[in-house]
């Protein structure tokens, strides 16, 4: 399962726009990781797929499709995107954390997976030079805290924020909490704008 060209297991998804950003920000969407026990969740390419699943028109009813839509609904104008929801993916980077899949919503990644993780992450992070990382859930932060090297910590309109130093660069970092669950693209539509448009 692991991509020597890139030491992944998991290919992020990399929009072609990536480079031009938000607000001429380059971001990346971290998640924690992807559950499920169908094959293709175990190919390097999952990641790619379940964008492009997103994307379609479909009545698929799978949680997870609800919040890559939700979670996209932040970064456009209105609460509608789907008529350019490729655009908007296309802006950024989408990476997920722990690099298999875990079977349930609620499984804990192990010792090893998260080793792994963090040089996988590190990996992409300087890879791709991001200047903002949106992170989804204080659980997730919480892990990166434990081995990248952060200061700043404080609050952003009453949400977790910190920057994190890599070969030089600073990187903003932004926690939205509350993802998936009682999570609202209105109420976080303006917080995460607003803190995109902040100059490093």
């Amino acid at each position: 399962m692991n991509n020597s060209k890139i030491g992944l297991n998991y290919e992020p998804f990399v929009g072609i726009d990536y480079e031009h950003g938000i607000y001429e920000k380059k971001v990346i969407i971290l998640g924690y990781y992807i559950y499920g026990t169908k094959p293709e969740d175990k190919d390097k390419d999952a990641i790619k797929k379940r964008v492009k699943i997103s994307l379609q028109n479909n009545i698929e009813k799978e949680n997870w499709i609800n919040n890559y839509r939700n979670f996209i609904k932040t970064l456009s104008e209105d609460d509608y995107p789907y008529n350019y929801g490729e655009k908007i993916w296309n802006k950024v980077l989408f990476h997920t954390y722990i690099q298999e899949p875990l079977k349930e919503k609620k499984s804990k990644p192990r010792v090893f997976q998260i080793r792994n993780a963090q040089e996988s992450l590190k990996f992409v992070i300087k890879e791709y030079q991001p200047d903002v990382i949106l992170v989804w859930t204080k659980g997730l932060s919480d892990k990166l805290k434990q081995f990248l090297n952060y200061e700043c910590s404080c609050l952003f309109k009453e949400n977790e924020s910190y920057i994190i130093k890599m070969e030089g660069k600073v990187i903003r970092v932004l926690v939205i909490d509350y993802f998936p669950y009682r999570f609202s693209p209105s109420t976080w539509r303006p917080i995460i704008h607003e803190f995109l448009n902040i100059t490093n």
